[in-house]
């Protein structure tokens, strides 16, 4: 008797005949919707926030180039949000065997971070966020405080970004290593100058990994991740040293375009794997490349990703509290990142990708004094206490700046005047708390201990003048107050000069080590009372050539930001009728470099192109293999 054919079977061996790679077609092809649908809804979103903006056009002060230059700004982010994700194309065809191939035009690993990030985003939808940041937005632009003469006046006074963007971009980027005949860079450079580029790096109070030769050159125990280790730190290194002293190599920025490109194509082949201390810190020092290059955005991704390793590790728990030595490592990565990741959205204008959390890092200092009892040899035990120094500053550094973001935000939303002046109790008991590595001056590392406790100091001051310039852009404080706080602002800035002309007077400084924010600073307290054409504009201005004379000696050593802000000084100071024709930087150090570049300005040599027999050769099969004298203690 025959039986039935089972229609269920046969849909069932109709489903099998299926691949498993058409399946991933078909999810694809869902993210692909999903991705044009989210962005067709971001284009009501963008039609909600503008209507919103005109009903709050009212509360904003009736002048066209501030209003020209917020539409300008939310237009740019728009664009960016969708044509961000229009830029990600994928081409999807079948291949024998029931493979699928995907091809898509991601070519580096700035752009694959990119794309995952794009896609995390969309699965954790970020549209209610997006909503809630843009409502965010416009509530503060339609607040009082923020729209009032007073705020108008205080904004005067700022011109970070303005000074930024006076010196070009370097597009590390476009550096390639394979066509790059490093032999030929290098062939005349003997081993002091790289001393002397460690050296700096050793000596500039900022989060580095590698303090000696041996770790620097042996960061790993795979070949290869070593070499993405050595090869991110290197970039980073002869970046660092042209802030210090621009004469000193004066290839550098080839060199660290080189190792920077070479890097960048070893950790495409760790971006998947499982995280490590190692990847984490090669990403960081690739990060901080792309900030000194003022390559911000790029700079922001790699932070991103060294975030996302970190926390993969899981280095936020505390089933690390049992290797000591492990626990420390895993914190002071997170310090690393944070520390960098104020510097770069400071410079952007942008906000911070670190979350902030509520980890200790004083724990760091602690498990400092358990580790150094068990040294023994001086040498090391010196070397020990140098670096133990330098990593107390960056938590007291990583948690001050905390505490201003915190500060910036109170004043950005409104919050009362009390609630900002609250914030005084903390920054007192932040600095009342400052461990002994950085606020007992005397022993060995004395001129060390000098040098981090001044950049505290001068970063204490600066908070100081944040809550007070926080103050006086409100509209409606009463007289005892504003006094108050226009005192509180002099005095905070007059310190912060006369430290910085010390610390410009005994020590080098460059970018990483937040000197110069502080400069900054104080220079718009000077500014802002300018403005005022009171009786004390010929202190401020006095005050402000003083500070000219701080960027003076930077300009002697490389150019760049110091530069741009004398360049804008020099304007306020011309705006304001007290300009001095003899004394200002437009007539002296400014005026000589330029008849000197024009003087000494010659053509770019081109780059050597490797032929197929010649092999460019790094300090992989050099440098390290020759003999150094100089070490830190």
């Amino acid at each position: 008797m025959s039986q039935k054919p089972n229609k269920k079977n046969k849909h069932s061996e109709a489903s099998s005949s299926h691949s498993m790679p058409y399946e991933e077609f078909q999810k694809l092809q869902i993210t692909i919707n999903e991705i044009d649908s989210w962005i067709e809804k971001s284009k009501s979103i963008l039609g909600k926030s503008t209507a919103q903006l005109d009903a709050a056009s009212e509360y904003l002060p009736k002048k066209k180039d501030s209003a020209t230059a917020l539409e300008q700004i939310l237009d740019q982010h728009s664009t960016l949000q969708s044509s961000s994700l229009n830029d990600m194309k994928w081409a999807l065809s079948f291949q024998p065997g029931n493979l699928l191939r995907i091809d898509t035009n991601i070519t580096s690993v700035e752009e694959l971070i990119e794309a995952a990030q794009k896609i995390r985003s969309l699965q954790k939808g970020t549209n209610g966020k997006d909503d809630c940041e843009e409502k965010k937005a416009v509530e503060m632009c339609s607040s009082p405080s923020s729209t009032s003469s007073a705020s108008i006046y205080y904004q005067a006074a700022e011109y970070w970004l303005s000074a930024l963007s006076r010196n070009p971009v370097v597009l590390i980027e476009d550096y390639k290593h394979c066509r790059t005949n490093l032999d030929n860079i290098l062939k005349n450079m003997t081993p002091e100058p790289l001393c002397t580029i460690m050296q700096d790096s050793w000596d500039c109070p900022h989060p580095k990994f590698g303090t000696n030769w041996e770790t620097f050159w042996n960061r790993s125990s795979d070949p290869n991740l070593n070499r993405l280790c050595t090869d991110s730190a290197l970039s980073k290194l002869f970046l660092h040293c042209m802030r210090h002293d621009r004469d000193l190599y004066p290839d550098a920025q080839t060199v660290a375009g080189y190792y920077y490109d070479r890097a960048r194509d070893e950790l495409m082949e760790y971006f998947d794997t499982t995280p490590n201390c190692a990847i984490i810190e090669a990403i960081i020092d690739l990060s901080i490349s792309c900030m000194v290059c003022k390559r911000y955005s790029k700079a922001r991704l790699y932070m991103v990703l060294g975030y996302r390793k970190w926390l993969e590790m899981g280095a936020d728990h505390d089933q690390f509290k049992n290797d000591i030595k492990m626990r420390k490592h895993y914190l002071y990565l997170r310090v690393a990142l944070q520390f960098n990741d104020f510097i770069t959205s400071y410079n952007s204008g942008g906000t911070c990708v670190v979350e902030y959390g509520d980890v200790d890092y004083r724990e760091i200092i602690s498990l400092n004094a358990i580790l150094i009892k068990d040294i023994r040899n001086k040498k090391e035990r010196l070397r020990f206490e140098r670096e133990a120094i330098n990593e107390a500053f960056s938590v007291c550094t990583v948690e001050l700046a905390k505490l201003g973001s915190n500060i910036t935000q109170l004043i950005s939303s409104g919050e009362s005047d009390k609630a900002i002046l609250a914030k005084e109790i903390r920054l007192t008991r932040w600095f009342k708390d400052l461990p002994i590595e950085v606020c007992c001056l005397k022993g060995p590392h004395s001129l060390l201990k000098k040098k981090v406790n001044t950049l505290l100091r001068m970063q204490y001051e600066a908070q100081w003048i944040k809550i007070h310039k926080g103050i006086l852009g409100r509209s409606d404080i009463d007289e005892y107050q504003h006094a108050n706080s226009r005192e509180q602002c002099i005095k905070s800035a007059s310190i912060i000069l006369e430290l910085g002309e010390y610390f410009d007077a005994h020590f080098s400084w460059c970018i990483y080590n937040y000197y110069l924010l502080s400069v900054y600073v104080a220079s718009t307290v000077f500014c802002m009372f300018a403005l005022d054409k009171t009786i004390e504009r010929q202190t401020c201005k006095t005050m402000l050539m003083r500070i000219m004379k701080i960027l003076e000696s930077a300009s002697k050593q490389y150019e760049g930001m110091p530069d741009g802000m004398a360049q804008h000084l020099c304007e306020f100071l011309k705006s304001q009728d007290i300009h001095d024709d003899l004394e200002c930087a437009c007539n002296t150090y400014l005026k000589n470099k330029v008849l000197l570049k024009q003087l000494q300005e010659q053509p770019q040599p081109s780059l050597d192109i490797n032929n197929d027999g010649l092999t460019a050769l790094g300090f992989d099969d050099g440098l390290p293999i020759l003999s150094f004298d100089t070490e830190p203690l």
